[in-house]
């Protein structure tokens, strides 16, 4: 069989039964998904004002609207990304991976 030792199953879907008892011996990993500290996941419109995300890479999600004021970022990188109208005020980006192919923004950065 194929090695998964730390293969990201976070958004699989169809594993029987779940994602936790599929990569049980198997060595994928799930829920590495940063989330809002209102426990959602960042995305358009969510309001994830003073998250701390760390080591992930975003890859043609929509930020529209999002709300990171006061975020810290580390180890964390965008690429085809849309930021239009994003709310970064304050926020702080340390070992920022890339910043490519951003389409918009509004965005303050410190740090």
């Amino acid at each position: 069989g194929a090695d998964l030792t730390g293969t990201d199953f976070s958004k699989a879907i169809g594993l029987d039964p779940n994602c936790a008892t599929f990569c049980t011996g198997r060595g994928c990993v799930c829920n590495t998904i940063p989330t809002c500290p209102n426990g959602q996941e960042p995305g358009a419109g969510v309001n994830c004002s003073n998250a701390i995300i760390r080591n992930f890479k975003y890859v043609g999600v929509d930020f529209a609207n999002i709300n990171l004021e006061n975020a810290v970022l580390n180890h964390v990188g965008f690429e085809s990304m849309s930021l239009i109208r994003a709310n970064m005020q304050g926020i702080k980006i340390f070992n920022f991976s890339n910043f490519e192919s951003i389409s918009s923004m509004n965005a303050s950065f410190i740090g």
